[in-house]
């Protein structure tokens, strides 16, 4: 019986060794599912940290993609304006240019102007002596003529 005790009493301790070896490895288990857990929770709050900065991240590609699309259509407009300025520039050149020979003319015709002025006052002066010379002919010829009478006149009386 103390045989069977002591049987029973090693197979009691080694049930408990067992016992005891299985626990710690439930235990150590339990340690590592705790520290799998605690990993598991920070990647999984990692990952979803990573995952809302991606929706971030997302909404800042659409900001610029919208911001590219309105810089796109900008552009668009500048270049438009760019080739009006541009129109608009040839078109003030080829006006100067026209003004500038239309001053050029002008000039022209107002030396060509002050020209015919004096040959107009010129020939109004020669009208006038013209005019003074037939006024003197007319007299001239009138006492001319006064003259012939005269001399008519004495010549048919001697």
């Amino acid at each position: 019986m103390y045989y069977e005790e002591n049987a029973l009493k090693e197979k009691l301790e080694n049930d408990l060794d067992n016992t005891r070896q299985l626990l710690e490895t439930a235990v150590e288990k339990l340690k590592e599912a705790k520290e799998y857990s605690t990993e598991w929770a920070a990647l999984k709050s990692d990952y979803e940290s990573r995952l809302h900065d991606l929706g971030s991240l997302q909404n800042h590609v659409e900001l610029l993609k919208n911001q590219l699309e309105a810089s796109t259509e900008r552009e668009k407009e500048l270049e438009q304006l760019l080739i009006s300025e541009i129109t608009i520039r040839e078109k003030y050149s080829m006006l100067q240019r026209e003004y500038t020979e239309l001053l050029s003319e002008a000039d022209y015709l107002r030396r060509r102007i002050v020209e015919l002025s004096k040959r107009d006052v010129n020939l109004e002066a020669r009208l006038v002596y013209l005019g003074e010379l037939e006024s003197r002919l007319a007299i001239c010829e009138s006492e001319k003529s006064k003259l012939k009478s005269s001399l008519e006149k004495l010549m048919i009386s001697k």
